[in-house]
């Protein structure tokens, strides 16, 4: 990316980055990295017209999470494709103006 001075990196960040979570104190703490590795790179790489941002998905609507949480609602959870459509977004040229972002993609919870 550096050397033909463009690109597009999407982290992906977890919700218990941004505020803790019982039981959850390695993985949020592992995720509040990545949200400060999206911060770093935005500054080292903007010379190189490279945008770098993160994405924060909520529970993701799967087969795996469904199966171990049957009692939720599940129609809140964001579904894999509209994860997909903002990193699409993030990654397109409308995209252009936007580095250093972390965008929560949270369903509808």
């Amino acid at each position: 990316m550096i050397k033909q001075k463009y690109g597009r990196i999407i982290n992906i960040g977890a919700r218990p980055a941004i505020k803790g979570a019982a039981n959850m104190s390695a993985y949020g703490a592992s995720k509040a990295g990545v949200l400060n590795l999206t911060q770093s790179m935005t500054v080292e790489l903007a010379e190189y017209n490279i945008n770098v941002n993160a994405i924060i998905p909520g529970t993701i609507d799967t087969p795996t999470n469904r199966k171990d949480m049957p009692k939720a609602d599940h129609a809140k959870w964001v579904k894999p494709e509209e994860i997909a459509e903002v990193i699409s977004f993030l990654c397109s040229k409308d995209g252009d103006s936007i580095s250093g972002a972390v965008v929560p993609v949270y369903g509808k919870t």
